[in-house]
């Protein structure tokens, strides 16, 4: 009994890797533009993307984009554990560009604390004023109607 059409082996042609072509909204300036830190430097001296550098270091392509950008920042056990990891690839990763790390991330959190107590004040200032302006407004009815009552009473008799 000969094998059924459906079973046939089909040869399909190898997989041609295709190259990802560059987005609309890639930068091209990124190569010519100054490092935002020198986390950003240091990969760049390597001559290397972010995926491979995170692959080295144990961390995603976007933990490192974070990082060169400054929306988030390491801790201090977390870039432990990441020098280890250059080390054993040979990258030396060196403290000051932790410093670096922490310096930005206290600005940081000043300026949202900042932020914050300004909200607050400018909130308490505004129902200061309310506050004030209605006090205000109700003294100046009590002191007209006293004086008020002082004319008609100080008002002589026709």
């Amino acid at each position: 009994m000969g094998k059924r059409a459906s079973r046939r082996r089909i040869i399909r042609p190898p997989k041609v890797e295709k190259i990802k072509k560059p987005s609309l909204y890639a930068r091209y300036d990124d190569e010519t533009r100054e490092p935002r830190n020198q986390f950003e430097a240091l990969r760049r001296s390597l001559h290397i993307s972010q995926e491979v550098f995170g692959e080295k270091l144990g961390l995603t392509r976007q933990c490192i984009q974070h990082y060169e950008t400054d929306r988030s920042f390491p801790t201090v056990a977390t870039w432990h554990t990441i020098k280890e990891k250059a080390k054993q690839h040979g990258i030396e990763l060196d403290d000051a560009i932790l410093n670096e790390f922490l310096q930005k991330k206290l600005a940081k959190k000043k300026e949202m604390i900042e932020r914050r107590y300004q909200e607050k004040l400018e909130q308490m200032n505004a129902s200061f004023n309310k506050k004030m302006s209605h006090l205000n407004e109700v003294s100046q009815q009590k002191w007209t109607k006293t004086i008020q009552t002082l004319q008609s009473s100080y008002q002589e008799p026709p």
